[in-house]
């Protein structure tokens, strides 16, 4: 069975495998809880945590203190496929994932592009939302949106320099300013 998912518009395919994706619960045992009384929240691996708290169990699992005073845990880092050859014919870069060190991410979304004949790619994540206009009025009103260059760790500086297409900025249409209102004019 494949599930997708979509993370800052990149396509995403899982092969679930059996209890995968399934939280494994975890009763504290009396040796190692020390007895904790109900509502103090859970033990794991001889540390205490309270209530509701979510944690991470090196780079194996996420684990949450229930507030039944059980621990639920699954994997931490989700394991991606894609269905297609894509992988298979060297269309996917494999990325840290930016939300999480532990993770790494086949990217093979859109957001891509070659800078020229160098031989390394550029991809970036989805683009910001547009900034407000710098002015209220005028012909000189601009806005922008930035997007972030996502395989940054595993280029060079030069590389880095060549990914460009960061910063995107449109002229405003807005009316003329009134006298004296408009940005950089001054009032008479």
């Amino acid at each position: 069975m494949f599930y997708s998912n979509l993370f800052n518009g990149y396509i995403f395919v899982s092969l679930l495998v059996y209890n995968l994706g399934n939280f494994v619960c975890c009763r504290p045992n009396i040796q190692e809880t020390n007895e904790l009384s109900p509502g103090e929240g859970c033990m794991y691996q001889n540390k205490t945590y309270p209530l509701g708290e979510s944690f991470d169990v090196e780079c194996d699992k996420k684990c949450k203190c229930g507030l039944d005073g059980v621990v639920y845990c699954e994997q931490r880092c989700p394991l991606f496929t894609v269905y297609d050859s894509s992988i298979a014919l060297g269309r996917c870069l494999e990325i840290r994932n930016p939300l999480d060190e532990c993770c790494v991410l086949n990217v093979c979304g859109s957001n891509r592009s070659m800078s020229g004949q160098t031989g390394f790619e550029c991809v970036y994540s989805e683009w910001s939302p547009w900034t407000a206009c710098t002015a209220p009025c005028g012909k000189d009103a601009f806005k922008l949106r930035t997007r972030t260059l996502l395989n940054a760790n595993s280029m060079s500086l030069a590389d880095m320099a060549k990914c460009n297409d960061r910063l995107e900025t449109v002229k405003c249409s807005l009316l003329p300013c009134k006298m004296g209102t408009g940005a950089g004019k001054k009032k008479t």
